[in-house]
């Protein structure tokens, strides 16, 4: 009989777990409007969009180089050789202090590559951008 009793009180015990488990929700209702607002908050840039307004800071010489850089890439045979034209080009926006730039080609390798350490960089390069965004 007391074993009987004893089965009731765990069955009891898991129902009353289960229930509290699935049955409530544990966000709070501000985080739901964060996460929501931030959903319909998202941008996305691309090196075509970005890259006339971020041109117009440069210096004559610098937009030279940089468009020699483009030229190349839209003629480079080999995708080794075209990755190592993008490398330029993020390295040469990012020493002219635009990681924004510099990040959108670096994310453009990193997807040709898709690597870790490729994925690391462009991370790094946008986490290195003011917060804002462009």
């Amino acid at each position: 009989m007391k074993i009987k009793e004893q089965a009731w009180y765990i069955i009891g015990a898991i129902i009353l777990l289960a229930v509290l488990y699935f049955g409530f929700d544990t966000h709070p209702s501000t985080h739901k409007a964060l996460e929501k607002s931030r959903a319909l908050n998202t941008q996305e840039y691309d090196i075509a969009s970005y890259q006339p307004e971020a041109k117009k800071t440069l210096k004559a010489d610098e937009i030279a180089y940089l468009e020699t850089l483009e030229a190349q890439v839209e003629h480079a045979g080999q995708d080794s050789v075209r990755l190592d034209i993008l490398k330029q080009l993020s390295g040469y926006w990012f020493s002219l202090k635009n990681p924004v730039m510099a990040g959108l080609y670096a994310h453009e390798i990193a997807e040709k590559e898709n690597s870790a350490m490729s994925w690391s960089i462009t991370g790094t390069t946008y986490a290195s951008g003011p917060s804002t965004g462009p």
